[in-house]
């Protein structure tokens, strides 16, 4: 089974109806006007998409934080290119922080409005993939007002251990959530953008015998490690970065990962990083112009 991970995209727009403009998004619009959108480039995502269909994925994966202030029209872009791009693979998206902004966002569920053919029904989702291969995707996105914490939630733990006590050693489980529970070394979390039940959650995660892959994004850096902890050693975590995300260190965005699962999970996983090396925003101008192979990749097994 093939798996492609895509981070996030954080679509936005730089003109907000001033009626819109209450709340959290003053800050949100502010932060954008500032900085954003010199970082973020939108029309980095559909290269992508297109570089990763060549693989013939079975499935997509996107671990939230699409638009950047849950307005109508940032859902709108994003639905447009996946619609355009994703006509002939399965797709799946969770919620990031950015995607439920606002309390009326998540009261509304403008995520599921408007792109509900990606998102599933309810949280968590579970579901059997392939082989011994399961699915669990969360939804930790919370709208705060002075943060960017995410929690899942008693109710949400509760769900997910009946679903997953079943699994045993000969299983694979894919958690998809938009938070990491756990950083590599060297790496510390921004003060306000933790998962505040993490700890209830890494004891789910250290109790599951299941081999794990925890995919996640919400820190703008791809990375991939197994922790030191023993009791984690079953457990790899990617972080999928951000494709759209542009820095000196990632000048054509951070590109995506591709995942390659035996129907046994005792077999060694594949992942390799797929990563952009020419500009193809440079190459076709106007994101409707873009050519469908527009650009070189660096392609490198990691795992």
């Amino acid at each position: 089974m093939r798996v492609v991970l895509v981070g996030d995209i954080h679509a936005f727009r730089r003109f907000v109806p001033p009626w819109l403009l209450v709340g959290k998004r003053i800050l949100g619009v502010t932060t954008l006007w500032f900085h954003r959108q010199f970082v973020f480039d939108r029309r980095l995502l559909a290269p992508v998409l297109r570089q990763a269909l060549t693989l013939k994925p079975d499935l997509m994966l996107l671990s939230g934080d699409l638009t950047t202030t849950s307005l109508p029209g940032e859902f709108l872009d994003v639905r447009h290119i996946l619609d355009s791009e994703l006509r002939e693979v399965a797709a799946l998206v969770i919620p990031g922080n950015h995607d439920r902004y606002t309390r009326r966002a998540q009261q509304q569920g403008a995520l599921e409005r408007h792109l509900g053919r990606y998102v599933p029904s309810g949280f968590p989702h579970f579901r059997h993939l392939r082989g011994r291969w399961h699915l669990l995707a969360l939804d930790a996105a919370k709208p705060y007002f002075a943060s960017a914490h995410g929690r899942l939630g008693a109710a949400q733990l509760a769900a997910i251990e009946p679903l997953v006590a079943p699994l045993t050693a000969q299983d694979g489980l894919i958690v998809l959530c938009h938070y990491p529970s756990v950083y590599p070394p060297g790496m510390h979390h921004r003060p306000g953008h933790a998962l505040l039940d993490r700890e209830e959650l890494m004891g789910m995660l250290r109790r599951c015998p299941a081999r794990t892959l925890y995919l996640h994004g919400h820190v703008h850096m791809p990375w991939q490690f197994t922790p030191s902890d023993a009791a984690l050693g079953h457990v790899t975590f990617i972080n999928a970065g951000s494709p759209t995300c542009r820095s000196r260190r990632y000048r054509f965005g951070q590109g995506f990962w591709q995942i390659e699962l035996a129907d046994d999970p005792s077999r060694p996983v594949e992942l390799w990083k797929h990563l952009p090396q020419r500009d193809p925003v440079g190459l076709g101008g106007a994101l409707a112009d873009l050519p469908r192979q527009d650009c070189l990749w660096s392609v490198e097994r990691v795992l």
